[in-house]
């Protein structure tokens, strides 16, 4: 075996052992400071024995929105009332520095987008397009939906949610009633 194939060999075996989490694009660390502002959201979303399910985390900043940028968190929160159900939550934070020039998030909104039973949110779309006239920011999820016929926790649907963040609120829009049609930009 030649030198070159050996090393693709072992480049490749070692790529089989990597946590399926780097492959995938590995989440980004996040920063202290909006870790412990999603803390206190959980802690505001749950009751006495519901956790965040902080593995279960996606964060992503769109940037190139009217006021910089945006952080979006969804989150999930499970075992309300000692039970096994589960509510998905889409916060957007924004962010800003203080006089030290320490950089501090404060909370826009939150919503819940998806739980047992409901729809499960896997991924949000990399780009989110916004009207600069308006301030509207459209924001894309993939997301598997229930159906009457499946397991609570078991959605076999795949569809879009689109969600609408205007004037600092969150609402959920319908694909045909949707304003990010071709006059926003992305």
């Amino acid at each position: 075996m030649s030198v070159r194939l050996r090393c693709c060999h072992i480049g490749f075996m070692l790529l089989l052992c990597l946590p399926s989490s780097l492959l995938a694009g590995a989440a980004a660390v996040i920063p202290p400071e909006l870790d412990r502002q999603i803390v206190k959201l959980a802690d505001l979303l749950r009751d006495a024995v519901a956790e965040e399910n902080r593995e279960g985390r996606i964060v992503q900043t769109i940037r190139n929105v009217p006021g910089g940028e945006l952080v979006l968190v969804v989150l999930s929160v499970g075992g309300f009332a000692g039970g096994n159900m589960h509510t998905q939550y889409l916060a957007v934070f924004s962010w800003d520095e203080d006089a030290q020039a320490a950089r501090y998030y404060t909370l826009v909104d939150v919503i819940a987008i998806g739980g047992r039973g409901w729809r499960s949110i896997s991924a949000i779309s990399p780009q989110g397009s916004y009207n600069m006239k308006s301030g509207a920011v459209c924001l894309h999820f993939e997301a598997m939906i229930n159906q009457q016929e499946d397991a609570p926790n078991f959605p076999s649907s795949k569809g879009k949610v689109q969600f609408l963040l205007q004037a600092a609120r969150l609402q959920e829009i319908q694909e045909k009633n949707s304003p990010c049609t071709s006059k926003m930009q992305r």
